[in-house]
């Protein structure tokens, strides 16, 4: 059936609002044929031309509600940032290492942020700087990189001297023989009496369980995993909660 505009409805021919129309003078208003109308009338009249828009507009409303809610809703804090340089380690199962670790912290209330897209490359001085931004900014806590990238950070004196930084029982969960020092030579621009000295800047983390469940190479890769001396959640003490889990050691307060 069409309606009195020649536009096909869904409504049937014998339906009451057309009843009406085929009466009703060309002088009379929208207004004055609805009142005309019956119960049934106005009801078949609403669903062929108001229903299917007002359904459509209450879809659009919930799905601007949902995104609007999504961006302001609060965010889990981080319980660090961690991030893996030159990253050769599979994502998806790193990630799932630190989930479950961050729930054997404290229940998953508080997520570890890893960040496995930088790289150290003279070639990609966009990461360079992001690595940099990070750092400075305190938003980067545990490094994880081979020593080539490492010693980089350590000569401008970002990393930690973890001799100093880690509490006694972490540095004693430490071998020897899974401590790096890198050999501080001071420059000229150096601090009146700094000497030349070798600083614990790293841990060797090739036999960790996070490197080698997701190590897929098939051949070693010898990361070494450091504190950046800017790092917020060194300073709150988070990031020795991260090592204890990863070296099995019991959390303390």
């Amino acid at each position: 059936m069409q309606n009195l505009e020649g536009k096909k409805t869904t409504l049937g021919d014998d339906a009451e609002i057309y009843k009406v129309g085929t009466e009703r003078s060309e002088t009379k208003s929208a207004r004055q044929h609805w009142k005309e109308l019956s119960r049934k009338g106005k009801w078949d009249y609403f669903v062929s031309y108001y229903l299917k828009k007002i359904a459509l507009l209450l879809v659009v409303c919930v799905l601007i509600g949902c995104m609007i809610y999504a961006a302001v809703r609060p965010k889990k804090d981080p319980l660090v940032y961690l991030a893996v340089i030159d990253n050769v380690l599979e994502a998806d199962r790193l990630n799932t290492y630190f989930e479950d670790l961050s729930r054997e912290i404290d229940g998953g209330k508080h997520p570890i942020s890893v960040d496995t897209r930088l790289t150290s490359s003279v070639l990609t001085t966009q990461d360079m700087g992001a690595i940099s931004t990070y750092i400075y900014a305190g938003d980067l806590d545990i490094m994880v990189a081979v020593e080539a990238a490492l010693t980089s950070y350590a000569k401008s004196g970002m990393l930690c001297d973890l001799s100093e930084t880690l509490p006694a029982d972490i540095l004693a969960a430490i071998p020897e023989e899974d401590r790096y020092y890198y050999h501080y030579v001071p420059d000229k621009n150096a601090p009146a009496g700094d000497t030349t000295r070798d600083i614990f800047v790293g841990i060797h983390v090739a036999e960790q369980e996070f490197i080698k469940s997701t190590n897929l190479t098939g051949y070693p890769i010898d990361y070494l995993l450091t504190l950046v001396t800017t790092g917020k959640h060194v300073k709150d003490g988070n990031a020795f909660k991260v090592l204890r889990a990863i070296y099995g050691l019991p959390q303390t307060e």
